[in-house]
């Protein structure tokens, strides 16, 4: 039986190359040499929660397209993800931690300041089109606060 390994926050929050989905280039040393700005307690919450949030949208997308024997890594948030999926879902959760506008941002396609590659934010465009309808059932509240940005 093959190892299932655990994505740490401490291990996502690095820009290594295993880090990033295939295809990604990451920025110059200067942009991710940048510490992440002082949350207050209500964007250190919400970044928490959303770093959770699409980290299980990862994880239900990688469930119902990928062969549960290729599940050998672990997401943000527990569930058991390929490693394709794993890497995406350290991306997803190292770009959440130093996103600049948590604070006052609605959405990602609403900011002006992207955080994913264009590769990156087509990765997870698509999963969002698998996972938003099915997070409904599957993690009500959480697909809730989603959609309405809370």
């Amino acid at each position: 039986m093959a190892e299932i390994t655990k994505n740490t926050p401490q291990e996502t929050a690095q820009d290594t190359p295993q880090d990033t989905p295939q295809g990604v280039v990451q920025g110059s040393a200067k942009s991710t040499a940048k510490s992440t700005p002082q949350d207050t307690p209500k964007a250190a919450r919400r970044r928490q929660r959303e770093k959770k949030t699409v980290s299980q949208m990862v994880a239900l997308h990688c469930a119902g397209k990928h062969e549960a024997a290729t599940r050998t890594a672990v997401a943000y948030c527990g569930q058991p993800l390929c490693p394709d999926c794993a890497r995406l879902d350290a991306y997803v959760v190292q770009r959440t931690e130093k996103c600049r506008k948590m604070e006052v941002k609605t959405s990602c396609a609403a900011c002006e300041n992207h955080c994913y590659n264009p590769t990156a934010q087509e990765e997870i465009r698509a999963i969002m089109r698998y996972a938003g309808p099915r997070m409904l059932t599957v993690h009500p509240a959480a697909a809730l606060r989603h959609l309405l940005h809370i």
